[in-house]
C-alpha cells in the first residue's frame, strides 16, 4: 500500500510540473498545478513519506502564491510545518511556519492566523535558541498590536514574557510584561495588569537594581486617572492606588518589595513571604515569576544567581552590580528587546 501511494504521488508531482510551463500557446496554470501538489502530498503523507509530502506542499505552496491565493499558500506551508514537527525536525518546522506566517500577512486579512503561527515557531524554537525564540515572540506581539487585537495577545505577551524569565533575558521580560499591562489595561482587566506590574517590579529586583524597581513602582501606582488607554504612567495603565483608593494586593506586594530592598531588610522580605495575604500574592503570579521572588536576596545578588539547577539553594551568594536598564515611555518601549 505504501507503495502505491508512493507511485501515486510521484504521479501527481510528474503531472503538476507540466503544468508550471509555458509555451508558445500557453501559461504556466498554477491552479491546477498547486491542486495536483497538493493531492501528490496526501500521497505521500499516507505513505509516510513525510520528507517527499513536504516537498510537495511547498511546491503547492510556490504555486499558490504565483496564482495570488496567499491564504492558501500559507496554509500549504504550515501544513509542511505541522509534518516537519511530526518528523522532530524542529529547524524546518520553525522555517516553514515563519513563512506561512509571512504569506498570511501578505494575505492581509488574517493577522491572527500570523501572530499564532509565529508564536507556534517561537515555542519550537525556545528550547534550541532562546533569544531567536524571543524575537519570534515580539514578531507575533507586533502583529497583535498593530491589528489592535489586544485580547487576543494576552496569552502570546504571559507566553514571552516566561520565555524570558526562564532564559534569565529580563530586559526582553519587561519589555513582554510592559506590552502585557499595556494590552490589560486597554482591556480593562485590572486584576491583569497589576499583576504584570508586579511582575516588572519583581524582575527589575531580580536584576539587582532597587533604584529601577522603585522607578516602576511609582509608574504603576501614581499614574494620574487621566492617563489615557494609550499612554500614563509608566507604561499606560491605570493606578493601583490613588487618593483614599486602599491598594490592591499586588501593589502592597510590590511597596512592601521594594521598601525592603531599600533598606536591606532582608527581615522584612522573610515576612512578606510569611505573610499569607502577600504570601497567597505571589504564588497567583506566574510561577517563573514567583520562583524569582522566593529566591530574591537582599545581598544584591541577581535572583538567577540563587536558583540552583537542581531546585535545591547551596553557597552563600556574593554581591553583584544592579543591571542597568532603560527607562521606557509607552511610545519607544520597543527599545526595550
Amino acid at each position: 500500500m505504501a507503495d502505491a501511494n508512493l507511485r501515486r504521488g510521484a504521479d501527481y508531482m510528474a503531472d503538476a510540473h507540466k503544468y508550471t510551463k509555458s509555451g508558445w500557446f500557453r501559461k504556466p496554470e498554477w491552479d491546477i498545478a498547486a491542486q495536483l501538489y497538493e493531492k501528490a502530498a496526501n500521497a505521500f503523507k499516507a505513505a509516510r513519506s513525510h520528507d517527499n509530502a513536504i516537498r510537495a506542499y511547498q511546491q503547492s505552496a510556490d504555486a499558490l502564491a504565483k496564482f495570488g491565493s496567499m491564504f492558501l499558500a500559507g496554509k500549504a506551508l504550515e501544513n509542511a510545518g505541522n509534518l516537519a514537527q511530526q518528523s522532530q525536525d524542529q529547524l524546518r518546522a520553525i522555517e516553514l511556519y515563519t513563512r506561512a506566517s509571512d504569506l498570511y500577512i501578505a494575505h492581509g486579512s488574517s493577522p491572527d492566523k500570523a501572530a499564532g503561527i509565529v508564536e507556534k515557531a517561537a515555542q519550537l524554537c525556545e528550547p534550541l535558541d532562546p533569544d531567536r525564540a524571543l524575537d519570534l515572540y515580539k514578531q507575533s506581539a507586533n502583529i497583535y498590536e498593530a491589528e489592535d487585537r489586544e485580547r487576543m495577545s494576552i496569552e502570546t505577551l504571559r507566553n514571552a514574557a516566561g520565555c524570558a524569565v526562564r532564559h534569565r533575558r529580563f530586559p526582553e521580560a519587561l519589555f513582554f510584561l510592559g506590552k502585557l499591562a499595556k494590552a490589560s489595561r486597554v482591556l480593562v482587566r485590572r486584576s491583569e495588569s497589576d499583576k504584570a506590574h508586579l511582575c516588572i517590579v519583581i524582575v527589575a529586583l531580580a536584576m539587582g537594581d532597587s533604584v529601577e524597581a522603585r522607578k516602576r513602582l511609582d509608574g504603576w501606582l501614581f499614574a494620574g486617572p487621566e492617563a489615557a488607554p494609550s499612554g500614563g504612567g509608566m507604561w499606560g495603565s491605570a493606578p493601583a492606588s490613588t487618593g483614599d483608593v486602599a491598594p490592591t494586593p499586588e501593589a502592597a506586594v510590590g511597596q512592601a518589595l521594594v521598601d525592603a530592598f531599600e533598606h536591606w531588610d532582608a527581615a522584612q522580605l522573610q515576612e512578606i513571604r510569611q505573610d499569607p495575604r502577600h504570601a497567597q500574592t505571589l504564588e497567583f503570579l506566574p510561577s517563573e515569576v514567583a520562583k524569582l521572588a522566593h529566591h530574591m536576596s537582599i545581598s544584591g545578588v541577581k535572583a538567577a544567581e540563587n536558583l540552583p539547577p537542581t531546585g535545591t539553594t547551596t553557597g552563600t551568594p556574593a554581591a553583584a552590580p544592579a543591571f542597568p536598564v532603560s527607562d521606557p515611555t509607552p511610545d519607544d518601549d520597543d527599545d526595550l528587546c
